[in-house]
């Protein structure tokens, strides 16, 4: 065999045990990342509820219909748009006599119910307590929900992905300094969950609206939004 082949072979086998003692040098890791925020709301979502009774439906209908409208035309007033006004829910059903199951007798109808829910978007939530307040005196007789939230959560979303994955990196190159080594490249990634956690105003009721104008006014405070964002990644070391 030539010295030429020799060394060629020596060679190649040289480079075959380079390159094998490189790839096992590689350690693979998976990391989970995590981030969590707390951001003040800047919108607030309120449904009013008018409940109207009567002795037949047309009536509760007809008497619901006029509440329903001073309520409107009160938000109206306080310089809300149409826009941000919409029925989120119309409800009509009977009132039956209650003496009549205790007693075994066949239910019998003795009135009706009307339920119109009125949802107003407002984008000053320092303002809550006021629309509430307008709204109770001009006939609304329940609040069935408050809620608080952001107008957009884009610029939220990317704030916790980036932060998410900045944990993840930071416990891979941890992970690569006690093991003497450094994190070469990310593989791959994968978003989890991106979770939005927005406070809810406990369940406010008020039956009859004529209490309103012997109460003081109503005060909310809106609370933070609770933010959580979770991802995965895979990186390698040497």
């Amino acid at each position: 065999m030539s010295k030429l082949k020799i060394t060629t072979i020596a060679f190649l086998c040289l480079l075959l045990f380079a390159s094998t003692t490189f790839a096992a040098d590689v350690t693979t890791a998976t990391l989970q990342g995590t981030s969590h925020m707390e951001v003040a709301p800047d919108q607030a979502i309120v449904t009013f509820g008018i409940t109207s009774n009567a002795d037949s439906s047309e009536t509760a209908r007809n008497t619901n219909a006029v509440t329903s409208n001073a309520v409107q035309q009160k938000l109206l007033d306080l310089n809300f748009t149409k826009d941000q006004l919409h029925t989120s829910q119309f409800v009509v059903y009977p009132i039956y006599n209650s003496d009549n199951e205790k007693s075994g007798k066949p239910p019998a109808i003795i009135g009706y119910r009307v339920s119109n829910d009125l949802t107003v978007t407002i984008d000053d939530v320092s303002l809550v307590g006021n629309v509430i307040d307008a709204a109770l005196s001009a006939g609304a007789n329940q609040v069935t929900s408050v809620h608080f939230k952001k107008k957009s959560d884009s610029n939220l979303k990317r704030s916790l992905l980036s932060d998410a994955v900045q944990d993840a990196l930071t416990k891979a190159d941890a992970i690569a300094t006690a093991l003497g080594k450094h994190v070469t490249k990310v593989t791959s990634i994968e978003e989890h969950s991106l979770d939005f956690q927005s406070p809810e105003a406990p369940r406010y009721m008020l039956m009859d609206s004529k209490a309103v104008g012997n109460s003081s006014s109503t005060s909310l405070s809106s609370g933070m939004i609770i933010a959580n964002g979770s991802i995965s990644l895979v990186c390698e070391m040497q």
